[in-house]
């Protein structure tokens, strides 16, 4: 990726470029044509973040009536954004800087920085992923533990930036990945699965596969499976 900072330093530009990012990201959640992944879960726990700093930055207006802000207000905001900035730096390095769905001009749409087409390639992942355990003790919760097939480390192999889960929750087993209807990534493991309270005496199945740098695709795993309490 280009060497840059793509969060803006100045919280009016700041405050422009989290409402344009969530413009962008509700047009491409699950259900939609081009979904990229994220849950709505994943997206309204973030919306909660920027919604709580653009109230705060409201009350300030920086833009307005920067003279008559208190220190009170400008800490709330300040305190606000950092939060609000936090959890959008991570939900853009799991959900988007390496998606094979998200696309350079969807990037730049974004404001974010687009993948260098000079960089020295990263080679295609041919390797499967092997699943260690999936511990399914706590309630509503898997925790994978994963690791690539010619290594025993929990290194992932050159160039790959995350383990690509697709999984589908139901009684019946998937007949392939084809099948699995919902999608998860994890840039290290363990992967933490999360569940509904529907999705208790249900099992999970899963398969997994590795994604480099540039969006492309290891071959899928065999399918793992596990109880959900």
């Amino acid at each position: 990726m280009i060497n840059k900072d793509y969060v803006p330093a100045k919280i009016a530009e700041f405050h422009d470029f989290v409402i344009n990012l969530m413009n962008v990201l509700f047009l491409h959640l699950l259900g939609t044509a081009r979904p990229w992944g994220y849950t709505d879960a994943n997206y309204n726990s973030l919306n909660a973040d920027v919604n709580s700093f653009k109230a705060a930055y409201d009350i300030a207006n920086p833009a307005g009536k920067k003279g008559s802000r208190t220190p009170a207000q400008t800490l709330d905001m300040d305190e606000k954004r950092d939060v609000c900035e936090t959890h959008v730096r991570a939900f853009v390095k799991q959900w988007l800087a390496f998606n094979p769905a998200v696309t350079n001009p969807d990037k730049i749409d974004m404001g974010l920085p687009v993948l260098d087409d000079e960089r020295t390639a990263v080679p295609t992942p041919t390797t499967h992923v092997v699943v260690d355990l999936i511990d399914s003790n706590e309630v509503k919760k898997h925790t994978i533990h994963f690791h690539d097939e010619l290594s025993e480390s929990k290194a992932k192999p050159f160039g790959v930036a995350y383990c690509q889960i697709k999984y589908s929750v139901a009684i019946d087993p998937p007949d392939s990945e084809d099948d699995a209807n919902l999608i998860a990534q994890s840039t290290e493991t363990p992967a933490i699965i999360n569940f509904g309270a529907t999705d208790s005496g249900k099992t999970a199945f899963y398969y997994f596969r590795w994604v480099n740098t540039r969006g492309e695709v290891g071959p899928w795993s065999i399918r793992y499976f596990a109880p959900i309490r």
